[in-house]
């Protein structure tokens, strides 16, 4: 069997490839564009937990703070109690 190629047919052949080639350049820089708002959406979200990550330590130090002097408050109710 032999295959004849005609000068139209490669023509046709390579509009159809440069067709092709240019919706994959442009799902391409979508997926690209698409990505990176991702990427940006993903960094903004974690650098906002941040500070409240450094606010739970703040808090939990206060907590433990007031924890010790509770303690120590009744502790002095309990001296004074026994007087």
């Amino acid at each position: 069997m032999c295959w004849f190629i005609t000068d139209n047919s490669v023509v046709v052949l390579c509009q159809v490839h440069i067709q092709t080639i240019g919706i994959l350049v442009a799902e391409k820089t979508e997926l690209q564009s698409t990505l990176n708002q991702s990427q940006k959406s993903a960094e903004s979200r974690q650098g906002s937990h941040e500070p409240l990550s450094g606010s739970v330590g703040c808090c939990h130090f206060c907590l433990l703070s007031l924890t010790e002097f509770v303690e120590a408050s009744l502790g002095c109710y309990v001296s004074l109690g026994s007087v």
